[in-house]
């Protein structure tokens, strides 16, 4: 959520939620699928229409996400698992997003 105003500014994508607090249902989705299984994530995802996800290994987010969740999606995902409803994006160098594509 804290990457999605940059997102919404700098792409012509569209996100589930940022950090604003008139967005709590979004925040909610998204909060509860990061936090829940990578097979609750797929089928949260999938059902929503979602195309990619996007995530900052470094951001104080994630953190927040792993104490929370330490064996939760978003968690196995910044640790490097592999999903095969997950294709790996390639991004610019200087970039500190891993982005993934969610296979169809």
């Amino acid at each position: 959520m804290d990457i999605g105003p940059r997102l919404l500014h700098d792409t012509p994508h569209t996100v589930i939620a940022s950090a604003h607090h008139r967005g709590e249902k979004g925040m909610h989705f998204a909060i509860a699928t990061f936090l829940g299984t990578p097979e609750a994530a797929h089928t949260a995802l999938t059902q929503r229409g979602t195309a990619y996800v996007a995530l900052c290994p470094d951001s104080n987010e994630l953190i927040r996400f792993r104490e929370a969740a330490p064996h939760g999606f978003v968690a196995q995902l910044a640790d490097g698992n592999r999903f095969d409803w997950l294709e790996p994006l390639p991004v610019p160098a200087d970039s500190n997003l891993k982005m993934w594509r969610i296979a169809p």
